[in-house]
């Protein structure tokens, strides 16, 4: 089973499939414009399926905004806040 943190590095590096199709719907449109709008959709069509498709697994992990920010502080900042409770 993945952790937390292999989880959502996972998720940032999905996007990066979605960066790669929006720029390259944007640097074909002055070649032809519909083909353009196409793969945008395309692009768009992605991100949505993704989105669904990460929260669906954040959920069944358990994973929340909460879970998230705590694994973004450093060992100082987990520390401090400790030591202010």
């Amino acid at each position: 089973m993945a952790g937390i943190s292999e989880i959502l590095d996972r998720h940032r590096q999905d996007w990066d499939l979605v960066v790669e199709l929006k720029n390259e719907a944007l640097q074909h449109r002055s070649i032809d414009a519909k083909k353009a709008v196409e793969m945008m959709e395309f692009a768009r069509l992605t991100a949505e399926v993704l989105k669904i498709q990460q929260e669906g697994e954040c959920k069944s992990y358990g994973i929340d905004d909460s879970v998230i920010e705590l694994i973004r502080l450093t060992r100082a900042e987990i520390k401090k806040r400790m030591q202010d409770r």
